[in-house]
């Protein structure tokens, strides 16, 4: 009995994208995860140096950071979300969370800021 090569690549192949469909979910979630924690540290950090009775008393300068630094927390209560926000907008960077487009203005800054958010969505079968 003469076993038939293509079907077994066929198999092979699908697996092989499978393996990497699921490797480049469980990194995004990683990476994501680690960086919504450094957000949370960095808002923690700001807040507890914050005085609400002069909340202008001692401004500092942003020093611009660098691609793929936290920069903050985009916070959406009304559906629970909490986002880290990353500087840069490539590909790798909005695997941490939402991106910051290089060279818009931060909060507090006079001008405009952009965001840029990839959405994936998975469905269950």
């Amino acid at each position: 009995m003469r076993v038939k090569k293509l079907p077994l690549l066929i198999i092979l192949a699908g697996l092989v994208v499978i393996g990497i469909g699921v490797w480049q979910i469980v990194e995004t979630n990683f990476m994501s995860d680690a960086s919504l924690k450094e957000a949370k540290r960095i808002v923690a950090q700001a807040e507890s140096n914050y005085d609400e009775e002069e909340p202008f008393k001692n401004p500092q300068k942003i020093v611009p950071p660098k691609f793929g630094d936290t920069v903050g927390l985009l916070t959406i209560p009304k559906i629970k979300s909490e986002l880290a926000i990353v500087e840069g907008t490539d590909p790798n960077d909005l695997k941490k969370g939402v991106g910051h487009y290089k060279g818009s203005f931060f909060p507090g800054e006079n001008g405009r800021l952009f965001y840029l958010v990839i959405v994936i969505l998975f469905s269950g079968g």
